[in-house]
């Protein structure tokens, strides 16, 4: 039978050790109270004086018998760099040192039980003492260290409720070895998550024949249509003490559809905030909820709140509604479960009409850059700014790409400020809004070294042909964004 974490039986043999830790702790504290009671001084010289108690976890019994090594390994020298005692039929035992000076030491203290089974605890430091009778009482250790553990598991997924009422179980693949009751080494070890989704790694049922890690995997079992899922590399390290923090591991376990978009407004390039999207799932999995509407934030982001009901992916239409021009709809969209505890990031969507338009300014058919040409809206939509002067690019292109205020075309006059010799040329451009991401480009072409009756193309056929074209200029790429 899998014992669930918490369980009555756990609880009592817990129970039995910490309360016969505590009895001896307090005659030990009792004892100490006056440490020079009854002798004509009270000073010594420099030592170190350390005592303390080793019982069993398991049964919370004393452990008469077993030898305790005190080794130094830092601070200030002593008598003796390594001392040994065995503990008494209370489980007590106590050492004292002679140091060369007042200070710190640093030790190792090394437990061997009287059956199978010894560690060390490396790296303790204490302080000596010139009081006789006074020490250090160290917290109570057991004989066979155990793991303070608990896995706490929740569905991956919007709000990751707790997962109660499913079966763990933790199989080893490296490290140290431990046993269970029944004295069988390094076996499966299985529990049944309660209703805040937690279960023991080990409490009182699992114990190490030292102190270091064991690593395994932890089998988590979903209930149905769900696959089992495996949590790898889950790293545990034994205690000697009696009592510590219970340290609490959170897994996130099932699959997840916890994805975040962003939608971006084309004219800007920039996020889009406070813009209505909704998701309709069409097919594949089935979700909870199959739909959903959201607003964006700050960063132009929202999220799929969507948990998972089966396996697979989920396929359905995103529809994005922008402050200006058309609702749009991205069909087939697919969300692809994935295993991370947090939101994924999908992708960026751009809405809402924008100028994707250049005209091209050149001397014996090459671009020039550095030319200066002004824009002066005339009529047509609402464009911001409605006046401004560009210059060429490095590829003889101007950029007409003002924000448009509304959807349609806006009239303007451009005025090319052409180099030396050249005479200065007098245009009329019809600039057509754009509500996708690839029409765009040359809306015309000016070759400034020609007559001026025969300098550009008219805007009209410009835009018509750019626009059949659906960018004539995608290697060079001047207008996308």
């Amino acid at each position: 039978m899998v014992p669930a974490f918490g369980s009555p039986h756990v609880l009592r043999m817990v129970r039995r050790g910490i309360l016969a830790a505590l009895s001896f702790g307090a005659m030990t504290a009792m004892a100490a109270c006056d440490p020079c009671s009854g002798t004509a001084s009270c000073t010594t010289r420099p030592q170190l004086a350390l005592e303390g108690t080793i019982i069993s976890h398991l049964t919370g019994s004393v452990q008469s018998g077993a030898r305790v090594d005190v080794v130094r390994t830092g601070g200030v020298g002593l008598e003796a760099d390594s001392v040994s005692t065995v503990t008494d039929g209370n489980g007590h035992w106590a050492v004292t040192i002679p140091a060369q000076s007042a200070g710190s030491v640093t030790v190792a203290i090394a437990v061997t039980r009287k059956e199978s089974g010894s560690y060390r605890i490396d790296g303790q430091t204490f302080s000596t003492t010139e009081r006789r009778g006074e020490g250090t009482i160290i917290p109570t250790w057991v004989d066979d260290p155990h793991f303070p553990y608990a896995a706490e598991v929740y569905f991956r997924g919007p709000g990751q409720p707790r997962a109660s009422g499913i079966r763990l179980d933790f199989v080893r693949t490296t490290g140290i070895s431990f046993y269970d009751i029944d004295g069988a080494i390094n076996p499966d070890y299985g529990v049944i998550t309660d209703a805040a989704g937690r279960g023991s790694l080990f409490d009182v049922n699992e114990h190490a024949f030292t102190v270091g890690d064991v690593v395994g995997n932890l089998i988590a079992t979903l209930p149905a249509p769900f696959a089992p899922d495996t949590i790898h590399g889950v790293r545990l390290t034994s205690t000697q003490l009696l009592s510590p923090e219970v340290n609490i591991l959170r897994f996130g376990v099932g699959p997840s559809l916890l994805y975040v978009g962003e939608v971006h407004d084309r004219a800007t390039g920039k996020p889009a905030t406070a813009i209505a999207v909704s998701f309709h799932r069409t097919s594949g999995a089935h979700t909870d909820p199959e739909s959903f509407n959201a607003t964006t934030d700050g960063g132009g982001r929202f999220l799929f709140p969507l948990r998972a009901l089966g396996e697979g992916a989920v396929v359905g239409d995103l529809t994005i509604v922008p402050r200006l021009g058309s609702v749009e709809t991205i069909k087939n969209v697919t969300l692809r479960p994935h295993d991370d505890d947090d939101a994924s990031f999908f992708g960026v969507w751009s809405v809402g009409p924008y100028l994707p338009w250049v005209g091209l300014v050149q001397i014996g058919g090459r671009g020039v850059a550095g030319v200066q040409a002004d824009f002066h809206r005339t009529g047509g939509i609402q464009v911001t700014p409605a006046d401004f002067t560009m210059t060429s690019d490095a590829n003889g292109f101007l950029h007409f790409n003002p924000l448009p205020q509304q959807v349609g075309v806006v009239e303007a006059d451009v005025v090319i400020h052409s180099p030396a010799p050249f005479a200065d040329v007098h245009a009329h451009v019809s600039l057509p809004t754009v509500e996708d991401d690839v029409t765009g480009g040359i809306i015309a072409a000016w070759d400034l070294d020609a007559s001026r009756a025969s300098t550009a193309r008219t805007a009209s056929a410009a835009a018509a042909s750019a626009i059949t074209a659906r960018s004539r200029i995608a290697t060079s790429d001047p207008a996308r964004r």
